[in-house]
């Protein structure tokens, strides 16, 4: 069975290295796991092979895109898997050489965060930091001047104590 599928992936298009992990991933999904109604399709835009089956008989199928834990993902990547494939979600079956399996379920509308929001958290963060530091700051002096190590208490979330 697994050199007659292989054959057939590469039928389909796919190169050797895409065949094998394909195979791989069509093999646990059907002894391992024990899913039904198992397809695939080679996506020639992916250069990739997409596995579609059902975990019982009457579920809807999932989308399983093989690929190996070499491979380099970005957010723009998985979007293109998502985008090809057509589907809102899909599981990455990531396969290491090991033969070990891992699979991530992706979702459309995951989005990169942008420079500016990830700027606003850290400037948050650090006014947090600074509000925190005024507020004990006679304290922090004393602890100073005595040699005396000491721990801030935590900041309590919507706390508006001052000191």
């Amino acid at each position: 069975m697994e050199e007659h599928t292989l054959s057939e992936f590469r039928k389909l298009g796919a190169d050797e290295k895409t065949s094998v992990i394909a195979l791989q991933v069509l093999l646990e999904l059907c002894e391992v796991k024990k899913y039904w109604d198992i397809s695939y399709v080679y996506k020639e835009a992916l250069k990739n092979i997409i596995i579609k089956a059902r975990k019982t008989k009457t579920e809807a199928h999932s989308t399983f895109i093989p690929i190996s834990s070499y491979e380099n993902l970005s957010f723009l990547k998985m979007q293109e898997f998502l985008d090809v494939c057509d589907t809102e979600s899909a599981y990455l079956a990531i396969l290491h050489p090991d033969s070990t399996c891992v699979y991530y379920e992706i979702s459309k509308g995951l989005v990169e965060p942008s420079d500016t929001t990830a700027k606003h958290l850290r400037v948050n963060k650090k006014e947090k930091l600074d509000m925190e530091l005024k507020k004990h700051y006679k304290t922090i002096e004393q602890a100073a001047l005595m040699g005396i190590s000491m721990t801030l208490p935590r900041a309590e979330a919507g706390s508006s104590q001052n000191s």
